[in-house]
């Protein structure tokens, strides 16, 4: 190549000087061209150097970003006021505009419980990007095999911080943009009371619950622009099925749902029944229907548990607790004589309503249904749709969601 050069260069001079003219006058072309052939040679060796070194150093921030957003992300968790929590590895998908943090776990402080607060194998969080057509720059969150335990203390601490408003704060500040999509894949929810006799624990296991257009991304001019969906197993068997439209920017809480609790199992239900009622189901199903809706700082609603085919005497089981027996057989004479016959049906609706600072329950009609399904009518399975949202002036008839 630099002979090649060389003689490019040349070249000129020995033309001229074979037509006479000076070997100087013949060697200032050629020395001009072979500087500019030098030239654009190092400009173009600097540039392979300068972008050699551009991808070497977007390859090394490459490899440190998944360090770098993990402990963004630890320190964002540190500030959780009454908790402790740590992310173990995150992945990065910036085509996608996403990240994931694995193997996520958060404890509560000063709370000697052997499970912790909230644990997941992955969470991640990524532009919506379907939202773009719609003129929003927004996230979603998916959250895969979540699991969420409420534990019951012995005594309520009156000083123990509200952290509410932290997890907020915390869930808006690990993504740059805001939240408009919320997925739970196969999530658990668990109760847990691990001071009472017999402990009891509670799931909604195999749950998937998917929550849309939170920061109203569409511009919709609905009162309820967003909307939340779940499904789940519960213990014995059942099946939930809860549907809610809410307003996530109003002042006031303001949203409208309903819920089905179908076909439990009561047996599966026994710590439960033992610990805080002192009897032991030998037999029945569960079904519950509930309704409820808020605006303005009022809410109203109701929960209609049914229960059939409810046996609660062993004698052989309790025999050896007089105590025990005498009142689960009060229990037995109770729930006997106040259940419809034909049907073989213990029921009830327990309305509630008033404002969130002063909630209301309505005892006496909770007996005047207990009497009606024993001895005027049945009550019947499903959701009532006897449920109001009030919003300024205008009234809303709740529709049917539950077949949504």
């Amino acid at each position: 190549m630099a002979p090649l050069l060389f003689y490019e260069g040349i070249r000129p001079a020995l033309r001229f000087c074979a037509t006479g003219v000076s070997v100087r006058q013949g060697i200032e072309p050629a020395l001009t061209y072979s500087r500019g052939l030098f030239m654009k040679l190092r400009l173009r060796r600097n540039a392979v150097i300068g972008l050699a070194l551009l991808v070497v150093a977007l390859i090394a921030l490459r490899l440190a970003l998944p360090g770098l957003v993990r402990d963004f992300v630890n320190k964002k968790l540190a500030t959780l006021d009454g908790y402790r929590g740590r992310v173990e590895d995150v992945d990065i998908a910036l085509i996608r505009g996403a990240y994931a943090i694995n193997d996520v776990k958060i404890q509560k402080l000063k709370e000697d419980v052997p499970v912790p607060y909230f644990e997941a194998p992955k969470v991640e969080f990524s532009v919506e990007w379907k939202e773009l057509f719609h003129g929003a720059l927004v996230s979603e969150i998916d959250v895969y095999r979540g699991k969420l335990n409420f534990v019951k203390e012995p005594q309520k601490k009156t000083d123990e911080p509200q952290t509410t408003n932290d997890w907020v704060r915390v869930v808006e500040e690990l993504f740059p943009f805001r939240i408009n999509r919320f997925t739970i894949h196969n999530g658990e929810v668990w109760y847990h009371d691990f001071h009472s006799t017999p402990k009891v624990d509670i799931a909604i296991t195999n749950m998937f619950a998917v929550a849309t257009n939170l920061t109203n991304a569409r511009d919709t001019k609905q009162d309820l622009p967003a909307s939340i969906r779940l499904e789940g197993d519960s213990i014995g068997g059942g099946q939930l099925q809860a549907h809610m439209k809410l307003n996530p920017l109003a002042y006031e809480p303001t949203f409208d749902m309903n819920l089905k609790l179908t076909n439990v199992n009561l047996t599966a239900l026994n710590d439960f029944f033992e610990a805080y009622g002192k009897v032991d189901i030998d037999g029945g199903t569960l079904h519950l229907y509930g309704e409820m809706a808020a605006a303005e700082g009022s809410f109203k609603g109701y929960v209609k548990p049914l229960m059939r085919d409810v046996n609660i005497l062993e004698i052989k089981k309790d025999n050896e607790n007089p105590l025990k027996l005498a009142w689960e057989t009060i229990v037995t004479g109770v729930v006997h004589l106040f259940s419809n016959q034909p049907k073989d049906q213990f029921a009830t609706v327990v309305p509630f309503s008033g404002r969130f600072d002063d909630p209301q329950v309505g005892t006496w009609e909770t007996i005047r249904a207990i009497l009606k399904n024993a001895f005027v009518q049945a009550l019947r399975p499903g959701l009532d749709q006897n449920v109001e949202l009030k919003l300024g002036s205008k009234t809303e008839k709740k529709k049917d969601n539950a077949k949504k």
